[in-house]
């Protein structure tokens, strides 16, 4: 009986052992599925990333070309308000050009 009863518990731990086997086995499978659905996300976040700078950079380029045109347009304007208000410093050179 004695034997009987090890034997009997002997084949009981072997088949716990077998199961938890079997659990974690399937658990490192799990842990590999997910493992590899994190590591997409991450390369996803960072191809969005890469994509959103370089929209942003986009963006910030077309907003210094305007702000040169601005600047550009404004120069020009003052430019050409100076051309048209009379510059007495020229009259002058001009008349003591002419009466030489």
């Amino acid at each position: 009986r004695r034997v009987h009863g090890l034997t009997t518990e002997s084949s009981t731990l072997k088949d716990d052992l077998v199961t938890e086997a079997k659990a974690y086995e399937e658990s490192e499978k799990t842990f590999e599925v997910y493992n590899g659905l994190m590591h997409s996300i991450y390369e996803g976040m960072k191809s969005q990333t890469a994509r959103l700078q370089a929209q942003f950079d986009e963006e910030k380029a077309i907003a210094q070309a305007i702000e040169d045109q601005k600047q550009i347009e404004k120069d020009a304007a003052e430019a050409l308000k100076a051309a048209e208000e009379p510059n007495d410093n020229i009259e002058k050179e001009v008349c003591v050009v002419d009466s030489a």
